[in-house]
């Protein structure tokens, strides 16, 4: 079984890499099929064992392998969150179709939260699909209506962007009833960042608090 456990944590991990991959390029309008990586500073690709995720950063001491430019922590810490959501998630629904429905509506929130945090580009190619998908799997319109009517609200009182509008119906449509709950105690944490930090929170609290109610 810790085999197992190993196995899916690294594919979370890769997952989270490829995760950068669409956080670094699609707020930049750029393909992410083709290139292959490559250093965003000497332009040099990297080679596949220069990509392991967590443990080439380690090896390379968070540095380029060709102009030793150092490599943003951000990425090896997104590739450990994929890998700990992946466990965590077969470790509470195993091979069940569960298991691979919430893995791909993290990946996705992954992708957005960190869009969110660097650079405020929310993918309408990732929310709208997502939305439509969330409704085949739950059938519910409850956690719709309310994700929708919550930032609305939030968005005439001029604490949220129009364009988060879809990503919270992307979250409600998967959440179905537990989107109340979840919003209610993401608020407080998302304030208090956008205030300090001036930056996107929302997305990145709405994820930890699915995390943790679908799980428990």
């Amino acid at each position: 079984m810790s085999l197992s456990y190993f196995l899916i944590f690294f594919l979370g991990a890769c997952i989270g890499s490829f995760c950068n991959v669409c956080v670094y390029r699609l707020p930049k309008g750029l393909s992410i099929i083709t290139p292959s990586s490559y250093c965003p500073i000497c332009k040099n690709p990297i080679k596949i064992w220069h990509n392991i995720p967590i443990l080439s950063f380690i090896l390379l001491r968070g540095r380029c392998a060709y102009c030793g430019s150092p490599i943003s922590i951000h990425y090896p810490i997104v590739e450990a969150v994929c890998g700990l959501i992946y466990l965590l998630l077969f470790k509470r629904f195993y091979f069940q179709y569960e298991f691979f429905i919430y893995a791909l509506f993290f990946t996705a929130f992954v992708i957005l939260s960190f869009c969110a945090l660097h650079s405020e580009f929310i993918p309408l190619y990732i929310t709208i699909p997502g939305v439509l998908l969330g409704l085949i799997f739950t059938g519910s319109w409850q956690g719709l209506a309310f994700s929708f009517l919550f930032s609305l609200f939030l968005f005439i009182v001029r604490q949220l962007e129009k364009k988060n509008i879809l990503l919270f119906m992307f979250f409600g449509s998967v959440m179905a009833n537990k989107t109340m709950m979840v919003c209610i105690l993401a608020l407080p944490f998302y304030l208090f960042f956008k205030w300090q930090l001036k930056k996107n929170t929302f997305p990145l609290f709405l994820l930890i608090f699915s995390l943790y109610f679908i799980l428990y």
